[in-house]
């Protein structure tokens, strides 16, 4: 072996070290990207309700009196409208105050305290409309 050639193969061991720590920097570098494009792709996706149209324009329910023939017919009305402009009835107790300004006679009598005293009926439109059915 001539002594000159041994300085060639530390050359170019030496290169190939160079080469395979870059190589081990991509794979890492391929590596978190990868991991963050997972962790991006397992978060639900947010789903907002659509826009109402600039042209819609909804008829407010008539108001309800306490005609039990009329009372699923209101209460599918306004929930209609409160689920079309679900943007205006940031809370629960909006969409609460909602039907009651709807509501007239003896409608109106039973859910006029309820209001006044902030009774836990007029805090969730849910547990609202389960006490509305019941009149």
């Amino acid at each position: 072996m001539d002594p000159g050639e041994v300085p060639d193969i530390f050359d170019i061991a030496r290169g190939v070290a160079q080469q395979i720590q870059q190589q081990s920097q991509q794979i890492q570098q391929l590596t978190a990207a990868l991991q963050q494009r997972a962790t991006v792709q397992r978060s639900p996706p947010t789903v907002s309700p659509p826009a109402p149209s600039p042209n819609l324009r909804l008829v407010l329910p008539s108001k309800y009196g306490g005609d039990l023939k009329m009372c699923r017919g209101f209460l599918t009305q306004c929930t209609m409208h409160i689920e079309l402009l679900s943007n205006q009835f940031s809370t629960e107790r909006s969409k609460v105050a909602f039907i009651i300004s709807l509501l007239e006679g003896r409608a109106r009598a039973w859910a006029t305290p309820l209001w006044d005293r902030d009774d836990p009926v007029v805090a969730n439109l849910q547990t609202l409309l389960v006490e509305f059915r019941c009149l």
